[in-house]
């Protein structure tokens, strides 16, 4: 079985900021939720989670700028080819940066 994989994922995360008393923070984060994994015209809806971890840099009391990397990966989800059930593994590694906005 071979193509094209599309993966959506909705997960619920939960983050710990690790004060330093400057205005750097490094933070760490787990997350768990689903995920439909798509390959060519099967599909399978499973259990999905992810943790992640980076630092954030306060530029005011509201908004930090942010650099953090993210492990996401599935239960393995099965599909059907030719008359058997295949069994795949999906994870995937993300470096990121972002903008977070208290909102006060």
């Amino acid at each position: 079985m071979s193509g094209e994989v599309d993966v959506l994922s909705f997960l619920v995360n939960c983050y710990y900021d690790i004060e330093t008393g400057s205005p750097v923070t490094p933070f760490i984060g787990v997350g768990i939720g689903a995920a439909n994994v798509d390959v060519e015209d099967e599909d399978d809806t499973v259990f999905a989670y992810q943790a992640s971890a980076g630092i954030g840099y306060a530029i005011s009391d509201s908004t930090t700028l942010e650099l953090g990397y993210r492990y996401m990966a599935t239960s393995d989800p099965e599909f059907h080819a030719l008359g058997e059930t295949i069994e795949a593994e999906v994870g995937s590694h993300n470096f990121y940066g972002g903008v977070r906005v208290a909102i006060q």
